[in-house]
């Protein structure tokens, strides 16, 4: 066989390189693609924990998971270079595979002096006060001193019971939790609670998408920062710096807000939204 001396030369090249360790260039990803300069091994899989009924932070249609926080998770996720793998469950299922680690970390997780004693927490990609809802032919609940003494309704598990809490130091406010909203509502709309306590941009979504037979009560209260929470490591505090870059730039870019309004038809990326 009659081979070249040039393709001898070549081919003991990528031997000896391969003996060494050494891979030849490869090419670059798609810039489509997370992480464009690096290869499929090297991008970092981040799994976020959130509900499937929590319109329309998270929610399923179908096979597809769809809501704010999944628009927000993924424009982050592209831009900071990772890969995204979700894991619905119900808020205490999402609490808890957080703290045993099955997940890294949880969409919607207001940032409290209490939680950043267990996690490092992203900077705040949002902003949400606390609202009551009451039904619409009530008008003499205006503020939280017209719920004392009378039973207010909340999620279990959700930040909005302990922002009520704060805001009622002399514990005059009768709480009441629930798994869900949507018993909430049942008992609401029954008069079994005198009033529900949720996040306010939620609430309105939900009274409009829904048909529910509520007004919002008085101005929101307790405004709350909202951000991504990591168990503290090195590991952890490095993606928290990835993650950090990229709200700064998509927030900047307008990304952010461009989100919001299409979930919600309003800002609530900046600090005192949830008043406007």
């Amino acid at each position: 066989m009659n081979i070249r001396p040039f393709t001898l030369i070549l081919t003991s090249a990528l031997l000896l390189l391969t003996a060494c360790g050494v891979r030849p260039a490869q090419p670059a990803a798609s810039p489509d693609t997370p992480a464009a300069t690096a290869s499929a091994a090297e991008v970092k899989t981040i799994k976020v924990g959130g509900q499937p009924d929590s319109y329309p932070y998270t929610f399923k249609e179908g096979n597809e998971i769809k809501g704010f926080n999944v628009d927000i998770v993924n424009a982050i996720a592209t831009k900071a270079g990772y890969r995204i793998e979700w894991s619905l469950a119900d808020w205490n299922g999402i609490v808890g595979q957080l703290e045993v680690g099955k997940i890294d970390t949880v969409r919607n997780f207001a940032i409290t002096e209490e939680r950043k004693q267990k996690y490092n927490y992203t900077k705040p990609y949002s902003f949400s006060g606390a609202q009551l809802l009451v039904k619409k032919d009530n008008n003499a609940i205006q503020s939280l001193k017209d719920v004392k003494g009378k039973k207010v309704g909340a999620a279990l598990g959700q930040n909005y019971a302990n922002v009520l809490k704060e805001n009622d130091p002399a514990g005059e406010i009768q709480l009441i939790t629930y798994e869900t909203p949507e018993v909430a509502y049942k008992d609401l709309e029954a008069g079994r609670i005198d009033a529900y306590v949720a996040g306010r941009e939620s609430l309105l979504v939900q009274i409009k998408e829904k048909s529910l037979p509520f007004k919002l009560a008085g101005e929101p209260f307790g405004e709350k920062a909202v951000g991504f929470p990591f168990h503290k490591n090195k590991e952890n505090d490095s993606i928290i710096a990835d993650f950090d870059k990229a709200i700064d730039d998509l927030r900047s870019a307008g990304k952010l807000k461009e989100i919001s309004e299409k979930w919600f038809g309003g800002d609530i990326t900046e600090s005192g939204s949830s008043k406007k």
